[in-house]
């Protein structure tokens, strides 16, 4: 399994809402990502600083990337997220170097 972090920024109006998405992100969105080899999705917000963790099949994913950004669902749930954050932010990933289970 592989594990990241990617940090971005909302816009300070889109915290509420990227919250109430977040409430009930659409099961075709999560059914597609489980489909990619992606096993966990969790998101901290600070503020407006966003940290999204996930974990993934090392073996299935990449392959299946292609097919997930084709996904319609999940490219409605990425352009409505697009418009919740703060372009003028670059989106990092962080690689993680240790983990304690």
């Amino acid at each position: 399994m592989k594990r990241v972090i990617h940090l971005a920024r909302l816009k300070p109006e889109c915290v509420d809402e990227y919250v109430r998405q977040h409430q009930n992100v659409p099961t075709d969105v999560l059914a597609a990502y489980r489909k990619a080899g992606i096993t966990k999705v969790s998101c901290f917000l600070n503020g407006c600083d966003l940290i999204v963790f996930s974990e993934y099949d090392e073996n299935k994913y990449p392959a299946s990337r292609v097919e997930l950004e084709a996904n319609r669902a999940e490219i409605a749930w990425q352009k409505a997220m697009a418009t919740l954050k703060d372009e003028t932010c670059t989106p990092r990933e962080f690689t993680e170097v240790f983990h304690m289970d």
